[in-house]
């Protein structure tokens, strides 16, 4: 788990006034000043930042320090135009691992058009537990984790065109790829007997064990009814993805399709504070070809 200690922007789009509390009374209810009511209206196209540090704990990684810095801006005009949002951040673990990330939704004037943005660059070690429930422990025939270290790029951008209402279409292109892959439960000196789920897998349908790539075009089908991209506490956003990785461009070639869908219900009351129920759910599934390990 991560512990995020930061001042964060909250836009619910509406006119109205609110009281500004200090940090210090917020968390130990002190009140260290009178501060004037002051507007929560956004100003078109001016940037909003807010600065993040990062400091937490997670059993793979070990502790975490980082920073990041939060974005929003409104694009258009209020009443027809969502806010849009960018959030970028580092991390540094005690495991050696460095975490570099940006993603961005940005939604230009009238909610036209809407650009998604994921990168992100790892120097990452994790162990793998093979494919599926039930796997062998090549290295001991026992099960357990096959510890291994690589790095990471990431770099999707995603364009969407409304088509009528809330829905909306559109293309994307999308890279993955792996390098500087260090299997080290592998015996490279009997690999046939001592082989590793990755090293199996790889081996089997022709992929390099030391570095890999899949790049793709993407075919996107995306409906948004949120009331509020950044902080929705009604409506909908459901998304499919069918994604071609063709063979020139690739190891191997292949596709795959993406599904997400999240609702949001409101249960606040007037005066009362704010309770929001969401689900989310999202599943990727291999339809043709064979995706890198």
């Amino acid at each position: 788990m991560f512990l995020i200690l930061f001042t964060t922007l909250i836009v619910n789009a509406q006119d109205s006034l609110v009281k500004q509390k200090d940090i210090v009374e917020v968390v130990f209810g002190k009140k260290m000043k009178l501060i004037p009511l002051t507007s929560d209206s956004l100003v078109t196209k001016k940037l909003y930042p807010s600065f993040l540090p990062i400091i937490g704990y997670n059993p793979a990684m070990g502790g975490v320090v980082g920073a990041g810095v939060s974005l929003a801006k409104l694009m258009g005009p209020r009443a027809t135009t969502r806010v849009s949002s960018a959030l970028a951040n580092i991390s540094f673990t005690t495991k050696k691992q460095i975490n570099v990330n940006f993603k961005s939704n940005i939604y230009l004037p009238n909610d036209n058009w809407i650009l998604q943005g994921d990168f992100r660059l790892l120097i990452f070690s994790q162990p793998t537990y093979g494919l599926g429930i039930n796997f062998i422990n090549g290295k001991d025939g026992s099960e357990g984790a096959q510890p291994m270290k690589f790095n990471y790029l990431r770099l999707y951008e995603n364009v969407y065109k409304r088509i009528s209402g809330s829905f909306y279409a559109g293309l994307g292109i999308n890279y993955d790829g792996h390098s500087k892959i260090n299997d080290e439960s592998l015996d490279t000196t009997l690999p046939g007997i001592n082989a590793t789920s990755h090293y199996k897998y790889s081996i089997t349908y022709g992929l390099p064990l030391t570095s890999y790539r899949a790049f793709g075009i993407a075919f996107n089908i995306l409906h948004d009814s949120r009331n509020n991209a950044i902080n929705p506490s009604s409506g909908s956003f459901a998304q499919l993805s069918f994604r071609a990785n063709p063979a020139f461009m690739n190891n191997v070639g292949s596709s795959s399709l993406y599904y997400e869908y999240r609702t949001y219900f409101d249960f606040s009351k007037a005066n009362r504070l704010k309770h929001v129920l969401a689900f989310w759910t999202w599943g990727q599934f291999q339809t043709n070809g064979r995706l890198p390990y």
